[in-house]
């Protein structure tokens, strides 16, 4: 394994940081930078790396790793200066950054507690010395120079610090700090870093020091070797590897996406600005009411969505920020909510304030939804919630167009690469950024060869689609919040097996009692908190204290108690249509257990010589020596146990002692062998009778995993859940297709009669045409379609909804229905193992009609076919 693998093992490396780190590797194998010129390292990077050509336009070798934003280039930076530590020796590296925001991050991420630690997995890798703009005047020059210590120097400094002028010469000209002569240094620190034989430059976002300025300061300090960081190189001489934003696109960053308009007739720049603010709110208030409903169902925290409007200059930022705060824009709805950034605040304490609220933007607690911005956000800025970037300026550069996008790349949860591009196939406007294009934008694009197919969604044309936006509202069950939490309390407490037993007799009046007792213990407690928070008037609503009106009306308290006594009645009568579905939890406890058996060699090991053998360096002629004395193990049967430890994984050193001891015992006495002998024998042949057991160990292991099943109660009370629509015409009747089938999870569907949750949504045309299906067929007595994450099934893959839940006259049913393309992939068919033993322990447990599941192929659906006809298409398991 070479050392490129190792690193990208040890700090679990994405697939394009592994392939960057692996072409270093090949080219420091092969060349000392000490003491090499510019077309020999040229020539051996065509040569390892089969790149066409490598040229540089600095003075020393520069190679650059062009990787998309959100990949990750900090982490490729530490496991680079690790590669060449420990290839070439290599001590002093010197980081370069563009500006305050990305030096202080990387400040942060060069100590050992940050989480995001740049060596973090290189337990070899002793700490280094970290010397930045602050503290260089500490360096011991000696120490650090000519020690034979390890330990590396990371100097870190952004190109501020390196000009930061302290005073003008003679001749007028500024002298800097960084290049000045120091008493306590005894030298000027870029004189100091000169003389270093190992210095090596690594430039964060490297296209911003290709001005002549930042060029020579560079070029002046130096190096052997340098290493460039960016997504947008802007010499592409160098590119030693590089890794496209379409590449990463749909595997470890947000899709990003051009939205437009067609058939524009505004030629004023006003109202075509004033146009794309409308249409990025509109984007984003659709993705904030998916957010809402997608984190609902999959308990995640919540993520607050945000805007990103670049500007011109200060002043077109003023402007646009009063607009959008205006009551001229959507009515005023976002004053409060828009903040200012740019590049020259007044003071610094505003500088500082202008950082402290971009941080909080990131925050579901904050009030922000729209950021504009001149030239601050650029590199450097990480945050995982912008959605939708509304750029009102003519683009300077390729490069400051492409870093503003790169704000909105990353991802807003933690999710691997397989989890990216599955999310991507089963709800993809998650992991979507929107940029409502302007006059440019398409130029800006092509030229970085990001064509349409890296996009899911082109050009959008938002004039052929529907004008409303989407809305959250939220879906409730037949049931209040005070039945539903006491029919929770039952369940849990085990009172009753069925909710048909609270249907008659005495235990539908002990019900009845309980939810009037629930109803008016939650009505004082509202009108309590709204009296205490200074509300009289919600107060009175909530029936603690009558208004003036009311205290002249008599109050008919048992009229009250009536009406909410009937309401109870009803809300009881609806259990009819509740499915007794039981809230089972599954515990997984993986373990690897061992059949036993009698362990022996497979073959016969014996003695044999060792005589001393060597080669000529020049001729490489070898000649044999006389016969050596062998050598011998102290305690065979240990060393064998710590030798079958190492090539068997699923072996704990601390938990499995005393098996290795008795199985390495075992496999030695077996060969027949006296002590003397044995541990000469295993000396010599330690590693094949490690392997040779090791194959027999394998060859008996047991998987003894354990699934435990706990019945947490007999049935689960279905809580209101949330769901975003179009605003307009969003709720339809069940028996109505929705104008448009492929947005058909932006419809709420009414009319239905057999379920405890009368409205419900779907994600396909087959599932709603299925739940008409189970409306007329007289053999279904009740249905739902559970909404997500309220009866999850724990699977290998995490937790699994399904379908549908239908009740019979004799069974209780488990549905999924599937394309005809994904009834044999791997996930559908754990889903339906893990569904079916679930159905296995519901019916042992629980008694009454029994539970079963089945997998229904999408072409056997149809409105006119009845369930029993369906299930008979089911694939069989």
């Amino acid at each position: 394994m070479s050392l490129a693998e190792q690193i990208s093992r040890w700090m679990s490396l994405r697939a394009p940081q592994r392939a960057a780190v692996g072409r270093l590797d090949a080219i420091v194998e092969s060349v000392e930078f000490k003491n090499t010129t510019l077309e020999s390292v040229s020539r051996v990077a065509v040569e390892k790396c089969t790149v066409e050509k490598m040229e540089f336009d600095t003075e020393f070798p520069s190679f650059c790793f062009a990787l998309a934003t959100g990949v990750g280039k900090t982490r490729l930076m530490g496991a680079c200066i690790y590669n060449l530590w420990k290839t070439r020796g290599y001590r002093n590296f010197f980081i370069l950054a563009p500006g305050s925001t990305i030096y202080e991050k990387l400040r942060a991420e060069l100590q050992p507690p940050h989480p995001k630690y740049i060596f973090n997995g290189l337990s070899d890798f002793p700490r280094p010395e970290v010397w930045d703009g602050d503290n260089y005047l500490r360096f011991d020059r000696d120490r650090s120079l000519f020690d034979q210590d390890r330990h590396a120097n990371v100097f870190i400094f952004n190109i501020g610090k390196i000009f930061s002028a302290m005073e003008k010469d003679e001749a007028g000209r500024p002298q800097f700090k960084f290049h000045r002569f120091n008493e306590t240094l005894g030298d000027s620190f870029a004189n100091i870093l000169r003389q270093m034989d190992d210095l090596v430059v690594l430039m964060d976002e490297s296209h911003r020091y290709r001005a002549p300025a930042s060029l020579k300061a560079v070029n002046n300090l130096k190096p052997i070797l340098g290493l460039e960081f960016t997504a947008t190189p802007k010499f592409l001489g160098n590119v030693l590897y590089s890794f496209s934003l379409g590449e990463a696109v749909g595997r470890f960053v947000k899709s990003p996406r051009v939205v437009t308009r067609t058939n524009l007739t505004a030629a004023d720049q006003q109202k075509i600005d004033d146009l794309k603010l409308k249409d990025g709110i509109y984007l984003h208030e659709q993705i904030k009411a998916r957010l809402v409903e997608f984190c609902d169902a999959n308990h995640l925290p919540k993520v607050k969505p945000f805007i990103l409007v670049s500007t011109k200059d200060t002043t077109h930022a003023k402007e646009v920020r009063q607009y959008l705060e205006s009551n001229d824009f959507h009515g005023g709805m976002y004053r409060g909510k828009v903040i200012e950034i740019h590049s020259k605040p007044a003071s610094k304490e505003e500088s500082d304030e202008n950082v402290a609220r971009l941080l909080e933007v990131e925050s579901p607690s904050s009030s922000v939804e729209i950021v504009v911005h001149v030239t601050m956000l650029k590199e450097g800025w990480d945050v995982t919630n912008l959605y939708t970037i509304v750029p009102l300026r003519a683009s300077v550069s390729e490069i400051l167009t492409e870093q503003t996008i790169g704000r909105g790349l990353r991802l807003p949860f933690p999710l691997t690469e397989s989890q990216v591009e599955q999310l991507n196939r089963e709800d993809p406007d998650i992991l979507r950024l929107s940029i409502v294009s302007h006059d440019k934008y398409e130029e800006i694009l092509a030229a970085k060869n990001l064509r349409a197919e890296i996009f899911r969604d082109p050009v959008r044309d938002l004039s052929k689609e529907i004008p409303e936006p989407l809305k959250a509202v939220e879906v409730p069950t037949l049931f209040s919040q005070e039945t539903t939490t006491v029919l929770e309390g039952i369940a849990r407490k085990g009172e009753v097996l069925s909710t048909t037993e609270l249907l008659y007799g005495d235990r539908r009046q002990k019900l009845i009692d309980q939810i009037l007792a629930q109803s008016q213990e939650l009505a004082a407690a509202r009108a309590a908190s709204a009296a205490a928070a200074g509300h009289p008037a919600a107060a009175a609503q909530a029936g603690l204290f009558p208004s003036a009106e009311e205290r002249a009306v008599p109050v008919d308290a048992e009229k009250v108690t009536r009406e909410l006594r009937q309401r109870i009645e009803n809300e009881i009568d609806a259990l009819k249509y509740q499915i007794d579905v039981p809230e089972i939890h599954t515990y997984v406890d993986p373990k690897i257990g061992f059949a036993p058996f009698k362990p022996a060699p497979s073959g016969d090991f014996a003695l044999v010589e060792q005589r001393m053998r060597s080669a000529d360096l020049l001729s490489g002629q070898q000649e044999t020596g006389d016969v050596l004395e062998l050598e011998e193990i102290d305690r065979p049967i240990s060393y064998l146990a710590a030798c079958l430890l190492d090539e068997v994984d699923e072996f704990d050193g601390a938990e499995d002692k005393d098996r290795l001891l008795q199985m390495a015992g075992d496999y030695l006495e077996a060969t027949g062998k006296k002590d003397e002998e044995l541990r000469k024998l295993v000396h010599q042949y330690a590693r094949v009778m490690a392997k040779d057991l090791a194959g027999q160990v394998r060859n008996h292991l047991l998987d003894e995993t354990e699934v435990r099943h706990n019945i947490r109660a007999g049935f689960i009370i279905f809580r209101p859940f949330s769901k975003s629509i179009r605003q307009v015409d969003g709720e339809v009747d069940l028996r109505v297709p929705p104008d448009q089938k492929s947005n058909i999870r932006r419809f709420l569907f009414g009319g239905i009669q057999k379920s405890v949750i009368n409205r419900t949504g779907f994600d396909s045309d087959t599932e709603r045409r299925f739940a008409v299906a189970l409306e007329d067929d007289r053999d279904v007595l009740k249905w739902i379609r559970p909404p997500l994450g309220q009866t999850p099934i724990s699977y290998r893959g995490g937790d699994y909804n399904p379908d549908f839940i239908v009740e019979t006259e004799t069974n209780r049913i488990l549905i999924e229905i599937k394309a005809q393309d994904e009834l044999t992939t791997e996930e559908v068919k754990g889903k339906a193992k893990a569904a079916i033993e679930w159905c296995r322990v519901a019916t042992e447990n629980q008694g009454g009609k029994p539970w079963s599941y089945f997998l229904i192929p999408e072409d056997s659906v149809s409105e006119t076919n009845t369930l029993a006809f369906m299930k008979g298409q089911a694939v069989k398991f």
